[in-house]
């Protein structure tokens, strides 16, 4: 069973059956909209024609979410969702022992401590696996104590590495490797950030290429290094390298 709190959309899937609640915009005092407001929805995918619901779920809304896969919930999605706070967060453990891995960037209510707490209250207490994967997206403040408890909470037993690309799409990808953890020691600065390995073979040893995105600027589309190539910085104050932005649209690269 997987709960996935978007910003768009939550999707609970039980015994097979999918179920898809999307917010209702409320109805608006006025006149029919323009002809090219209808033009421009043609061009919208799904997410963008929804209002987000990451901000109004609440701790209470998010247990009785949960509740609807009756304790066999296994991966609880959740993604810049600042009212959740490390109490809700026990409620949804406690009801759900089957859970494996947590997903939780951008949930500024969220601490350290308290998902340190919460891991230990869970894992002693459920006959299961527990929790062994999570997704912080950066606690920021984390210290090398607290690591080291994360990492003896999710039950890594070495540091294998496994590489890991940067990617401005993927930044809020869902647990697709076997990482325990995303946050790990970067090699040049020593913080607790989200290291990431060059896609491209021969810019440098691999060894000196790993880093964090402060210590190595990346590329948002291929995620290569862009110190070591032409690069061009956009408006959002992203970098693309020069061979991405070869292949941009020319009104997509004119408002970069």
């Amino acid at each position: 069973m997987t709960l996935n709190i978007l910003y768009y959309s939550y999707n609970v899937t039980k015994c097979g059956e999918s179920v898809n609640e999307f917010a209702i915009c409320p109805d608006v005092i006025g006149g029919d909209p323009h002809d090219a407001f209808v033009l421009d929805l043609s061009y919208l995918g799904t997410k963008d024609l929804f209002m987000p619901l990451n901000e109004r779920i609440t701790d209470d809304i998010l247990v009785r979410l949960t509740n609807r896969a009756e304790g066999n919930l296994r991966f609880l999605s959740l993604i810049k969702c600042p009212k959740i706070t490390d109490d809700g967060l026990r409620r949804v453990l406690e009801t759900n022992p089957k859970s494996t891995k947590l997903f939780i960037p951008g949930c500024t209510r969220l601490g350290i401590e308290g998902i340190l707490n919460n891991l230990k209250a869970f894992n002693s207490s459920t006959e299961t696996a527990g929790i062994k994967h999570i997704r912080t997206g950066v606690f920021y403040g984390i210290t090398l104590d607290q690591y080291e408890q994360l990492n003896n909470l999710l039950g890594v037993q070495n540091n294998k590495h496994i590489p890991h690309y940067y990617h401005r799409a993927n930044l809020h990808a869902p647990c697709d490797n076997d990482r325990a953890l995303d946050v790990e020691i970067c090699p040049r600065c020593q913080h607790l950030r989200l290291v990431y390995d060059c896609p491209t073979g021969g810019c440098r040893p691999k060894d000196e290429c790993r880093a964090c995105i402060i210590c190595i600027p990346r590329c948002a589309e291929c995620g290569r290094c862009v110190h070591n190539s032409e690069y061009e910085e956009t408006f959002s104050l992203e970098y693309l390298s020069s061979e991405c932005l070869k292949q941009l649209p020319r009104c997509q690269e004119a408002h970069g």
